[in-house]
């Protein structure tokens, strides 16, 4: 099993802008700031779901971290839509529709496989979270099956993460994912729903 070696070049998006990126999609929080030029990166690691989406911790941990932080003074904020956990992206999407609200900052978001896809752009971005479902980003379009078989088929590379290490041919860590939303460019107003590849069910009690 190799480390996808990154093609990954910084300066895609404008360094004068600062912003803040969320990504909620998995059990470990990550959140990626630029403010005046400089990067921070945050990781939020809490066993007890309950206590997993603590804005007030979170919020405190950017003021400690960063001199001087304001959340008045970001330009824009970007966060993880998915695939992954489907809950962390739709509170990642209320949290920046408040502050849309509160401070007239823009919010967007970005695919997770595509975000993938900045760091091997050669390769097929694959991501499962059960034996069911499976989720592939292929000509710039994110896709999602239920046979395998359909994905395999395209003969390439596949890049995803530790818990799917059996399924891919390299390796990413996790934290990529927000590290290369902050590099995003061609960010567009409106585009800023979770990501739903997979069309959604929902039974009637």
């Amino acid at each position: 099993m190799r480390v996808c070696k990154s093609s990954y070049r910084k300066n895609t998006q404008d360094h004068k802008l600062n912003l803040l990126a969320l990504d909620l999609t998995n059990e470990i929080h990550y959140i990626a700031v630029r403010f005046f030029g400089k990067e921070y990166s945050l990781e939020f690691t809490e066993n007890n779901r309950s206590k997993r989406n603590d804005w007030n911790k979170k919020i405190d941990e950017i003021y400690n971290k960063i001199p001087n932080f304001d959340l008045k003074k970001i330009d824009a904020n970007i966060y993880a839509a998915g695939p992954g956990s489907y809950t962390g992206a739709r509170l990642a999407y209320t949290f920046f529709s408040t502050l849309e609200y509160i401070n007239n900052t823009p919010f967007y978001a970005v695919s997770n496989l595509e975000a993938m896809n900045i760091e091997c752009p050669d390769a097929v971005p694959f991501f499962a979270n059960n034996n069911k479902d499976f989720f592939f980003r292929i000509n710039g379009e994110d896709k999602h099956t239920n046979d395998i078989n359909e994905i395999q088929a395209l003969r390439k590379k596949l890049i995803g993460f530790e818990h799917n290490k059996d399924l891919v041919d390299l390796v990413i860590p996790k934290n990529v994912v927000v590290r290369n939303i902050l590099e995003k460019k061609n960010l567009k107003s409106g585009e800023n729903y979770p990501n739903y590849i997979k069309e959604l069910a929902y039974k009637k009690l």
